[in-house]
């Protein structure tokens, strides 16, 4: 799910796109998404009001990811 910062409200419609690879897909009016990564690999989302961020995805997830 992907939640903006402080408020940790869902943000709908985010595009999701792993750099190398180009594959994407987008959040549902919840923030929900589904996609397939390996350790490694960097996540660019972006969504129209809302800074482009960047995330590499860890071996292991320990903290949530804020969408600022």
């Amino acid at each position: 799910i992907i939640v903006s910062g402080s408020e940790l409200e869902p943000v709908p419609f985010v595009t999701v796109i792993e750099k190398s690879s180009h594959r994407g897909t987008s959040s549902d009016f919840y923030g929900f998404f589904s996609i397939v990564v390996q350790a490694g690999d960097t996540m660019i989302f972006s969504s129209i009001g809302y800074k482009k961020s960047q995330y590499i995805v860890p071996d292991t997830l320990e903290t949530p990811i804020l969408f600022r």
